[in-house]
C-alpha cells in the first residue's frame, strides 16, 4: 500500500535491478539501455516514453566572437549534425529532433513543419552553411570557412557525463567544417559557470529547458528578456537584449570586460515582442504571437542551435 523510492548513483546497477525484478520502475535510461529496450521485441513493451515539454539546445553568446555575427550563428545551425546528437542520446526514443525553440506541443501544432535550417536526415548541410558563412565578417576570402583567429580554440562548455561526452566530438566535428575549432571543457557541474556572465562562455551545450507551466512565456520570456540578465544565476545565456548600459553595469559588478571587438549596441532585443505576447488575452492570438516570436528568434536573432 505504498511506494519505496531508492536513490542510486550507479546507472548500470539501477537498470540491472529492473531486469532482475528487484525494482519496478526506473526513469532516465542510459543510451545503451534505450537501444536494448527499443530494439528487443520482448523488452519494447516495458519502455514507456512520456512527453517532457522541454528543449535541449546549444547556446551561442551574442557578445562573444565569432558568435556576435548572425551569419556565423546561422551557419552553425545549418552545419550541425542533429541526427548524430540524437543518436548520442540514444535515438528517437529519447526525443524528436528540435528545429525551433518552443516545444511543438506548447504551440498546438502551429510550428510542427517549421524548420528554418533544414538538411537531409537532419545531418547538416555543409553547402548551405558555407553560403551563410560567406556573408560573415569572419570569412575574408569568401570560401565559406572562417579564416579569422577568433574562430580558433573557441571556448565550448559541456558536461563530463553521458550523453554530453558522446555529443562533444559531434559538435566539434560539425563546426570544424566551417572553420570553427572548439576548446571543449567538460565539467561535472557546468551550470554555475554558464550562468556567470563574466566567464564569457562563447558556446555551451550544457542546457535544456522545460516549461514551468503550459504557456510559451515560460520559454521565451525567461530565456530571452534582456531586462532579466544577471551577472550570476543568469539564464539568458545568449545575452539577447543586452544593452551597452547594462553591459557596463555587469562589467562593474563582475570586474571584467566584454570583448572590444563586439558592438554591444547591435545585439538584438525581443523585449517589446515578449511584452506584446504577454499582454495578448485571446488564446489563439496569444499562441500565434508566441509562434511568430519563435520564428523571429530563429531567423533574425539566432541565439540557439536547438537539437532535441
Amino acid at each position: 500500500d505504498g511506494y519505496t523510492l531508492t536513490l542510486n548513483t550507479n546507472e548500470d546497477d539501477i537498470f540491472n535491478r529492473v531486469e532482475a525484478g528487484q525494482v519496478d520502475l526506473a526513469e532516465g535510461p542510459t543510451a545503451p539501455v534505450l537501444r536494448k529496450y527499443s530494439t528487443d521485441p520482448q523488452l519494447r513493451e516495458h519502455l514507456h516514453i512520456e512527453a517532457g515539454d522541454r528543449t535541449w539546445y546549444i547556446t551561442m553568446n551574442l557578445a562573444q566572437p565569432p558568435f556576435d555575427d548572425i551569419n556565423v550563428r546561422k551557419a552553425a545551425n545549418l552545419v550541425m549534425d542533429k541526427e548524430g546528437l540524437q543518436r548520442a542520446w540514444g535515438g528517437p526514443s529519447q526525443g524528436e529532433i528540435a528545429t525551433h525553440i518552443v516545444p511543438d506541443v506548447m504551440l498546438e501544432g502551429l510550428l510542427d513543419d517549421y524548420d528554418p535550417y533544414p538538411s537531409e536526415n537532419h545531418a547538416g548541410d555543409l553547402d548551405a552553411a558555407k553560403e551563410a558563412m560567406r556573408e560573415s565578417k569572419y570569412d575574408s576570402d569568401g570560401d565559406g570557412v572562417c579564416d579569422s583567429n577568433v574562430c580558433e580554440n573557441v571556448l565550448h562548455l559541456s558536461r563530463n557525463t553521458s550523453p554530453w561526452t558522446e555529443m562533444n566530438p559531434i559538435i566539434e566535428d560539425s563546426l570544424s567544417k566551417i572553420g570553427i575549432t572548439l576548446q571543449t571543457r567538460e565539467l561535472a557541474d557546468a551550470y554555475p559557470p554558464l550562468q556567470d556572465v563574466s566567464r564569457q562562455i562563447a558556446i555551451g551545450s550544457v542546457p535544456g529547458w522545460g516549461k514551468d507551466y503550459p504557456d510559451a512565456y515560460t520559454f521565451v520570456g525567461f530565456l530571452f528578456d534582456g531586462r532579466n540578465i544577471l551577472l550570476t544565476g543568469n539564464t539568458n545565456y545568449s545575452l539577447v537584449g543586452l544593452t551597452p548600459e547594462r553591459a557596463a553595469e555587469l562589467e562593474q559588478e563582475g570586474d571584467f570586460q566584454f570583448s572590444s571587438d563586439v558592438d554591444l549596441g547591435a545585439i538584438p532585443s525581443v523585449d517589446s515582442d515578449i511584452d506584446a505576447c504577454r499582454e495578448t488575452e485571446d488564446d489563439d492570438e496569444r499562441l500565434q504571437c508566441w509562434a511568430d516570436l519563435d520564428k523571429k528568434l530563429m531567423e533574425e536573432v539566432v541565439p540557439w542551435i536547438p537539437y532535441l
